[in-house]
């Protein structure tokens, strides 16, 4: 299992990242999550650093943008893929299979 997925995996654990939940008022999204799960002490410093750098560079793929600051909802919508709380929810379960278009 990668890093990765390690942290994601500890950071949907701790109950910390649930996209049924996301709102713009609660932030509840993975990077904001992972800033949580940090402050936590659930997750190191680097991990958090490196997992947001991953979801970065997935965005950035997806979009054709190096510094992309969409949510990542918006960005499947975009790239014609299934959106839902379910589907980010899976991305983040098995992030090595995460979808391209």
């Amino acid at each position: 299992m990668s890093t990765i997925q390690a942290t994601f995996n500890a950071v949907i654990d701790a109950g910390l990242y649930d996209p049924r939940n996301i709102t713009l008022e609660n932030s509840e999204f993975m990077c904001f999550s992972l800033v949580r799960a940090r402050e936590g002490k659930v997750i190191t410093p680097t991990q958090a650093k490196e997992a947001q750098q991953a979801i970065q560079e997935y965005i950035g793929e997806l979009t054709g943008e190096e510094y992309a600051s969409n949510a990542l909802q918006e960005v499947l919508e975009e790239a014609h893929l299934p959106s839902t709380a379910a589907y980010r929810m899976a991305i983040y379960l098995d992030w090595a299979n995460r979808p391209y278009p």
